[in-house]
């Protein structure tokens, strides 16, 4: 479900999705969204009056956080659990701190550009390596405490695609949705998105007259289904499949997912009550 804020872009609710067994997610406790710099005041009272949001949880990096803070949401934390690393994106220790913000002021060269603009079908894959999973993790212990009180996280990176997704993924396979329905809400970030992202892509080809360049850097806007699928085959590959790795890789209890679900989910209601 959408929610329109006025300064905020791709922010949605995970309620009213629909899991494998009929049930329905429940509405108000899982939030996505892009960065929150751009809140306005009556973005933050919307938030504050229709969501009870015990934290925020910023997936971005340092720098990511620093060009762009987030706007504070009374009574919410705000818990930095950066998922990307230099190593994991593949960065050099020169352009380590790149973020979309700087590339698009900086005006770099092409051979610049090659390196820090990140290639989501490699980066995809690496969200699944290790130092990414502890923070997969502690953002999902987050998730899963505010959800047995009732209470909502918002969680978010700097577009709401990549890191956001894969929280969203990992959320929507604990609760028992299938790949084809998880695919289908990180789709949704396009309906928010496409206009951005081909702006750029046209700023960018006009600079460079590279539509590789240009095409790379359209990718860090917008959402394509072979980034979701790279990162489901390496996780099928070392695990045999997300729950396996849910369980083995993160370290998270079938007892704790039982939990999850019973907290999180709206059985299907039948003629003869309720399933």
């Amino acid at each position: 479900m959408k929610i329109k804020l006025k300064g905020g872009k791709n922010f949605r609710d995970l309620g009213g999705i629909r899991t494998s067994d009929g049930s329905t997610v429940k509405p108000g406790l899982f939030l996505r969204g892009a960065h929150l710099s751009n809140l306005e005041d009556r973005d933050i009272a919307y938030l504050k009056e229709n969501f009870d949001i015990a934290t925020v949880v910023d997936l971005r990096t340092s720098r990511e956080r620093g060009e762009l803070p987030d706007r504070d949401i009374p009574g919410a934390g705000n818990v930095h659990v950066p998922v990307l690393s230099a190593r994991t994106a593949g960065l050099s220790h020169e352009n380590k701190g790149t973020t979309l913000k700087s590339i698009s002021k900086a005006r770099p060269g092409k051979k610049e550009l090659e390196k820090i603009i990140p290639d989501l079908a490699v980066i995809y894959p690496r969200m699944m390596w290790p130092e990414a999973g502890e923070k997969f993790r502690e953002t999902l212990e987050i998730v899963m405490k505010n959800a047995t009180q009732s209470r909502a996280t918002l969680y978010h990176c700097t577009v709401g695609k990549d890191r956001t997704g894969i929280v969203s993924l990992l959320i929507l396979t604990m609760l028992g949705a299938d790949r084809k329905t998880i695919t289908r809400d990180y789709l949704l970030t396009n309906r928010a998105a496409a206009a951005e992202a081909n702006k750029n892509y046209l700023k960018l080809f006009i600079a460079t007259f590279s539509h590789k360049l240009a095409s790379r850097l359209r990718d860090c806007y917008i959402a394509k289904k072979s980034f979701l699928d790279s990162y489901y085959a390496a996780v099928e590959k070392e695990y045999g499949s997300v729950e396996n790795y849910i369980r083995n890789g993160l370290g998270i209890t079938d007892e704790q997912v039982a939990s999850f679900r019973k907290c999180s989910l709206i059985k299907p209601v039948h003629e003869n009550g309720i399933d």
